[in-house]
């Protein structure tokens, strides 16, 4: 069986990839900088045309992230990706499309038979592909802005990223975050993958969610941070941008999948693993 990941270089990218080797697909990765493809996985050429219609398995994990626990920020060319993807793909190939859209989409009114996109600047250009993709048969999969898990967890680079050990929260806050460990979504694929009966979309996280104040003190409380720092409105628009801001704030209720089964939750985890300061890759 043959597995083709777009994006197998970013941070989910990352763990999809081994997941799939583990479960003993042939994998391939296709980035946007061959240089730096991910070592686990056989790199592919967008121009290859010797493996066209060759992959039972195709995922696209490659989009652009906006959140502000997020690692990559690059943008991507979505047509001219998802149109080579639908190349590579098998013509009853399984076709997954990660969701970049974050938060879960962005969306006013989020109900699996009728999504109602209210995209940020930031991720206009995805919402043209990933409701292009769900048109031509792929399953999208939102995933939460909220990642964390592994060596070179989002979380503790996202703090490292910021040169201060306190939390920036605004105050009022009146959003809150999902969350979801890395393999947990990385083995999900698998499972959606091989099975026949998908459905169109799923949302994907833990069911308990945080406010940014509920996560600050979270933080602090089992030593990934030493402190909070509470911003005013102008404080924060200042520091971050109205886009951050939209985040901070979005406060959006979504039908997690009944498939979806963690076997990880974020409180036991920030309890359980040390903060480190130097990140590392997946083992």
């Amino acid at each position: 069986m043959k597995a083709l990941v777009a994006g197998g270089n970013t941070v989910l990218g990352k763990y999809v990839v081994r997941h799939l080797i583990d479960h003993g697909y042939q994998t391939f990765a296709m980035s946007q900088q061959p240089e730096q493809d991910n070592p686990l996985a056989i790199p592919l050429a967008a121009k290859d045309q010797q493996l066209s219609g060759k992959f039972d398995v195709v995922i696209c994990c490659a989009r652009p992230v906006i959140a502000p626990y997020a690692q990559e920020s690059q943008s991507i060319h979505a047509a001219p990706l998802m149109s080579d993807l639908e190349r590579f793909a098998k013509p009853h190939a399984a076709k997954i499309f990660t969701s970049g859209i974050e938060v879960f989409g962005c969306a006013q009114e989020v109900v699996a038979d009728d999504l109602c996109f209210d995209p940020l600047t930031a991720a206009e250009s995805e919402v043209a592909a990933l409701e292009k993709a769900m048109r031509a048969g792929w399953t999208a999969l939102f995933v939460p802005t909220l990642s964390y898990g592994g060596p070179d967890c989002p979380i503790r680079t996202a703090i490292m990223q910021r040169g201060s050990p306190r939390i920036p929260v605004l105050i009022p806050a009146s959003g809150h975050y999902y969350a979801a460990h890395l393999d947990d979504l990385a083995e999900f694929h698998i499972n959606i993958a091989e099975q026949n009966d998908r459905e169109p979309v799923y949302f994907l996280a833990e069911r308990q969610c945080y406010s940014p104040e509920d996560l600050a003190d979270l933080l602090v409380r089992h030593g990934w941070a030493e402190g909070v720092t509470c911003l005013s409105l102008p404080s924060f628009l200042k520091r971050y941008g109205p886009e951050v801001l939209a985040l901070e704030t979005m406060h959006v209720t979504v039908p997690i999948s009944d498939a979806f089964a963690p076997k990880h939750h974020l409180p036991k985890y920030l309890a359980q693993t040390r903060f480190a300061s130097v990140p590392d890759h997946p083992k």
